[in-house]
């Protein structure tokens, strides 16, 4: 059944290509394709990559499907044999016990079908979409579009396909028509929906240009105010920066008063060390002359004792002694 569906493949291509030099296979996508109104399902709506979308496999070939049910394919003999009367003679031999095995490669066997089936979809679609001169008959576009097996594909490929009557035609475009009325209904309740919103935005933006004209009213009312508050805040700042400068300039003439104060109060310093230094020697002068005098005092006593005793030689001598001691004081003091 694959081989057949292989050669059906081979002969819709080889037909359909006779029209063209360079008409591919299913992969690549001519200069002169162009864009199609409708898609069929699995079939991407890309011009520049025709993607096919496998996924959806039960619903490529549904002919094939039932064929399938009704003749599944056999197992291989263990020789490699597949001819009926083989085959037969097994399944007649295993009435009722099917192997696992048996059962795992019926499944193989049906899923690679399904495989190269899908694959042959695939390949047909990408050519029946891709093709250099695609079909501008609507009618063999619906019918590639509702083909639902990869037979229904080939048949529309020859031309062999029987178009939508009238009656058909009607009952899709009625169908639309009211899928559109449905459409035109819901924006109709979006429009009236978007309406009543408009109508309340336009309410909130009276409402703001409102307040904004009550504020613009009382900002021209404070002009005047703010006018004089800035003037009086100039002159204060005025004020306090002249007041500035006159504290610093009077902080600056305290430092050099106190500078002058400082280096006065030096020379101060050094004119008492030096006073001191003076009544220092002073003192130890004065400290002398007390020990000088305190000794002429008591040669002073002694000579008037003598003196009062009686007339000598000695009393004369301490006479002039005295006298002398009397001069060097006097001297020392001037």
């Amino acid at each position: 059944m694959c081989s057949r569906r292989r050669h059906l493949v081979r002969q819709s291509s080889a037909a359909s290509s006779t029209g063209s030099s360079a008409a591919p296979r299913g992969e690549g996508q001519p200069a002169g394709s162009t864009s199609r109104p409708s898609r069929a399902r699995g079939v991407s709506g890309e011009r520049d990559s025709p993607l096919i979308d496998l996924t959806t496999s039960q619903e490529f070939d549904r002919e094939s499907e039932g064929s399938s049910r009704a003749s599944p394919p056999r197992p291989p003999s263990p020789h490699g044999d597949t001819t009926s009367d083989t085959a037969g003679t097994g399944q007649s031999d295993s009435a009722g016990q099917v192997s696992l095995a048996s059962l795992e490669e019926l499944i193989r066997q049906e899923s690679q079908c399904r495989r190269q089936e899908n694959g042959d979809l695939a390949r047909l679609l990408s050519f029946a979409f891709t093709q250099p001169v695609p079909p501008v008959d609507r009618f063999q576009r619906r019918a590639l579009l509702d083909a639902q097996s990869v037979t229904e594909l080939t048949h529309v490929l020859r031309g062999q396909y029987s178009p939508l009557g009238s009656a058909q035609v009607i009952a899709d475009l009625r169908q639309e028509l009211g899928t559109l009325q449905t459409l035109q209904g819901d924006q109709a309740r979006r429009l009236d929906s978007l309406a009543t919103e408009n109508a309340e935005l336009q309410e909130k933006v009276k409402e703001a240009n409102l307040e904004r004209s009550l504020w613009e009213r009382e900002a021209k009312k404070a002009s005047p105010f703010l006018t004089s508050l800035r003037k009086a805040l100039a002159k204060s700042e005025a004020s306090l920066k002249l007041a500035q400068e006159n504290q610093d300039r009077k902080i600056k003439s305290a430092f050099k008063h106190s500078d002058d104060h400082a280096l006065k109060v030096t020379k101060l310093e050094e004119e008492v060390v030096t006073l001191t230094k003076a009544l220092a020697d002073r003192d130890h002068a004065y400290a002398e002359l007390h020990a000088v005098a305190t000794k002429h005092f008591e040669q002073l006593q002694e000579s008037t004792r003598l003196l009062l005793e009686g007339d000598s030689m000695p009393l004369r001598h301490a006479k002039a002694v005295i006298d002398s001691q009397r001069q060097v004081i006097l001297r020392q003091n001037g």
